[in-house]
């Protein structure tokens, strides 16, 4: 799992975010895949550098705690 200090603050919002490297770097591969399946769909910004997706650290967060999931449950917003 990816600590919350290492999270990236975004410096346009008050947001903070990780991107898929960050999660593809503490994760397995399997779980890589599924947060990738999981995440489709769901509204994601882009990063300091202009460039890489951010990914809000709610989301990832929210993906952590129902289990790392494939799909999303009935907290999708």
């Amino acid at each position: 799992m990816i600590h919350r200090r290492e999270y990236v603050q975004h410096k346009r919002g008050a947001f903070a975010y990780v991107t898929s490297d960050m999660i593809a770097t503490v994760h397995t591969p399997e779980e890589y895949e599924n947060f990738k399946r999981w995440i489709g769909g769901q509204t994601v910004s882009v990063a300091n550098d202009g460039m890489t997706t951010a990914i809000y650290a709610w989301d990832y967060e929210r993906w952590i705690r129902e289990g790392c999931k494939t799909e999303q449950g009935p907290t999708w917003d």
